[in-house]
C-alpha cells in the first residue's frame, strides 16, 4: 500500500516530486557520490559498503570507462571531490583490490576509510542479490550524479522508471536524465533509498539510457578477492638443497651469479633480477621460509645452507614479467602454480630455463593471453618427461626460440592448441629434445617466421614430423635445421620454399637414415635441392 501511495505521487516523471524531497535526498547522500576528473573528463563515482560474513566491505564503484586497467597500470592515485569541494582528494591505488570488467563497464576499487578519509557510503538493496530471477520493470528509481555543467560542479538528482532488464539478464534500461559527466551514477531504489545498478550510457537516438545490475560485478568481486580462497596469488616451491655450488641459482633471486660472455645475456638477466628486488624493497613480493617470513629487501639467498626448504612467494600487485623468475633453480623439485594470476604477464622468457631436476610442472591455470615472449621458457629442464600446454593461449606471442630446447627426456609434446600466427623466431626451438618420437606441428602458422636455425638439431629418437603446415617463404636461416636427426628416414617438405633462405647449410648434416625428401617447385627450392644432393638424399 505504502509503495502505491509513493508511485501515485511520482506521475510526470523524470520531473522531481518536489524541490524539497529532492533537496533532503541531496543533503543526506551528497557525500555518498563523487566527481572522478581523469584526463581533464569527468565522471561519477559512488561510495558503497558491501556486507561480507561478519564485516563490512567499503569500495568506490564506477565505470570501467571512466577508470580501466590502462589508467590503474599508469598511475599510482586518482583524483576526486566530495560535495562541490573545490579541492580535489586524492585516492591511492597501491597495493588495493582492484576489479575491472569492460562487458559490465564497472570498475570497483577497495577504500581504506580511515586512510582515504571516507565517512559516507550508500548500502545495497540485498533483494536484488537474493533473486535469481530479477523482476524490477516499472520499479521507481532515481539516480545521483555529476552533470558537467558549464558553469562549474553541482550534484544533481533526476528520478525515472527502470523499463526493463535485457535478455543478457544484467543490462538495464531506464529512464532518468543523464548529461556528460553522469556516467559511474548509482542507481537508487526510490523507496529504499538503497542502490541496484550503475548508469553507465545514454542512448540518445533510441531515447533510454542503459545501467549495469550491480549483483553480477559486485559477485565477481568477492569471488574474485574473498570467497575462493585459491585466487591468491601465489606460488609454493620445495628446494631440496644437499650442497652449495655458488654458480647455482639454489634458491630464488639470485643476483650474484658467473658472468657469461654474452653481454646481452648478461643485461637482460640482470634487467629481470633488478626488477624483482624493486618488488621485493616495495613489499609487492612476501617471501615466506618454512613459514617463517624473509624480512630481506635486497634478495633471498640464504648461502650455504642445505637442507629442504618449503618457500612461499606471495604476490600483493599485478606482475607483468616474469622471465627468468626460476632461472637456475637447479634444486627446484617441486612447484605448485595453481594460485598465481598471470593474466598481466606480457613476458616468460626464461622462466624456468635450466630447472634441471623439475620433473613436472603443471600449468593449466597458466593465463597467457597478454603473453608475447616464451623463448628459452624450458631449455635445459632435462627432468620433464612431459609438458601439458593445452591451456596456453599464444596469440600474441611472437618468440619462441629455444623454448624446449635441451629437455632430453621429453618424450611427449601436444602443441595442437598453438596459435604461431605471429611467431617470427622460431630458431632451436626442439633442439636437443633427444626422445621425442614423434610432433606433430600440422596446427603451425609459420608465414612470418624469418629463423628456423637448428629447430630440430640432435632430436635423435625422431622418427616422424608433420610439417604440412609450414609455410616458409618468409625463412631466412635453416642452418643444421634437422642436424643428427638419425632416425629420420623420410620427410615430406612439400609445403616449404626456400627461396629467401641464406643460410641452409648442414640442414641434413649427420642424418644418417634419411633416404627420400619430398619437395615440390624446384625452382623455389633450387637451395634446398643442392644441399639435398649434397647430402646424397633422393628428391622426389
Amino acid at each position: 500500500m505504502e509503495k502505491i501511495e509513493k508511485e501515485k505521487a511520482l506521475i510526470g516523471y523524470p520531473k522531481p516530486v518536489t524541490i524539497d524531497g529532492t533537496m533532503t535526498i541531496l543533503n543526506q547522500l551528497q557525500n555518498c557520490i563523487c566527481k572522478i576528473k581523469i584526463n581533464n573528463e569527468n565522471g561519477t563515482g559512488f561510495f558503497c559498503s558491501i556486507p561480507y560474513n561478519n564485516e563490512t566491505l567499503k569500495v568506490l564503484i564506477t565505470n570501467n570507462h571512466i577508470i580501466n586497467e590502462d589508467i590503474i597500470k599508469e598511475r599510482q592515485r586518482i583524483q576526486i571531490s566530495i560535495n562541490d569541494d573545490k579541492e580535489y582528494k586524492i585516492i591511492e591505488l597501491k597495493n588495493k583490490k582492484i576489479y575491472t570488467n569492460k562487458e559490465f563497464d564497472t570498475t570497483i576499487i577497495e577504500i581504506n576509510s580511515e586512510k582515504d578519509n571516507i565517512n559516507n557510503y550508500l548500502e545495497l538493496d540485498q533483494t536484488i542479490f537474493q533473486q535469481e530471477i530479477i523482476n524490477i520493470n516499472s520499479e521507481s528509481v532515481y539516480i545521483l550524479q555529476y552533470p558537467s555543467y558549464s558553469d562549474g560542479q553541482k550534484a544533481a538528482v533526476s528520478y525515472g522508471i527502470i523499463k526493463t532488464i535485457e535478455e543478457d539478464g544484467y543490462n538495464i534500461i531506464h529512464h532518468c536524465c543523464t548529461e556528460l559527466g553522469s556516467s559511474g551514477s548509482p542507481i537508487v531504489n526510490l523507496l529504499n533509498n538503497k542502490i541496484f545498478g550503475i548508469h553507465k550510457e545514454s542512448i540518445k537516438n533510441k531515447n533510454y539510457n542503459k545501467g549495469t545490475l550491480l549483483k553480477f560485478p559486485i559477485n565477481e568481486y568477492l569471488n574474485t578477492y574473498y570467497n575462493n580462497p585459491k585466487i591468491k596469488n601465489e606460488i609454493n616451491l620445495t628446494m631440496n638443497v644437499d650442497h652449495f655450488d655458488r654458480y647455482s641459482n639454489n634458491y630464488f633471486l639470485i643476483n650474484d651469479r658467473f658472468k657469461y660472455s654474452d653481454d646481452k645475456f648478461n643485461k637482460l638477466y640482470k634487467d629481470s633480477v633488478e626488477y624483482y628486488n624493486k618488488l621485493l624493497n616495495e613489499s609487492k613480493i612476501e617471501i615466506f621460509i618454512n613459514n617463517k617470513k624473509y624480512e630481506s629487501k635486497t634478495y633471498f639467498h640464504p648461502k650455504g645452507i642445505i637442507g629442504e626448504y618449503k618457500i612461499k612467494l606471495i604476490f600483493n600487485s599485478n606482475i607483468t614479467n616474469i622471465s627468468w623468475m626460476f632461472y637456475e633453480c637447479k634444486n627446484l623439485i617441486n612447484i605448485d602454480l595453481s594460485s598465481f594470476d598471470t593474466k598481466n604477464v606480457n613476458d616468460m622468457n626464461h622462466m624456468f630455463s635450466n630447472c634441471k631436476y623439475l620433473t613436472n610442472i603443471d600449468l593449466s591455470s597458466f593465463d597467457t593471453k597478454n603473453v608475447k615472449d616464451m623463448s628459452y621458457m624450458f631449455s635445459y629442464c632435462e627432468s620433464l618427461t612431459n609438458i601439458d600446454l593445452s591451456s596456453f593461449y599464444t596469440k600474441n606471442v611472437g618468440n619462441m626460440r629455444w623454448m624446449f630446447s635441451n629437455c632430453s627426456k621429453l618424450t611427449n609434446i601436444d602443441l595442437s592448441s598453438f596459435d604461431t600466427k605471429n611467431v617470427n623466431d622460431m630458431r632451436g626451438m626442439f633442439s636437443n629434445c633427444k626422445n621425442l618420437i614423434n610432433i606433430d606441428l600440422s596446427s603451425f602458422d609459420t608465414k612470418n617466421v624469418k629463423n628456423m636455425y637448428q629447430m630440430f638439431d640432435n632430436c635423435k629418437n625422431l622418427t616422424h614430423i608433420n610439417l604440412s603446415s609450414f609455410d616458409t617463404k618468409n625463412v631466412e636461416d635453416m642452418y643444421e635445421m634437422f642436424t643428427y636427426c638419425i632416425n629420420l628416414t623420410y620427410i615430406d617438405l612439400s609445403s616449404f620454399d626456400t627461396k629467401n633462405v641464406t643460410n641452409i647449410s648442414r640442414m641434413f648434416n649427420c642424418c644418417k637414415k634419411l633416404k627420400v625428401v619430398k619437395i615440390n617447385n624446384i625452382s623455389s627450392n633450387s637451395n634446398l635441392k643442392r644441399e639435398l644432393n649434397n647430402e646424397n638424399i633422393q628428391i622426389i
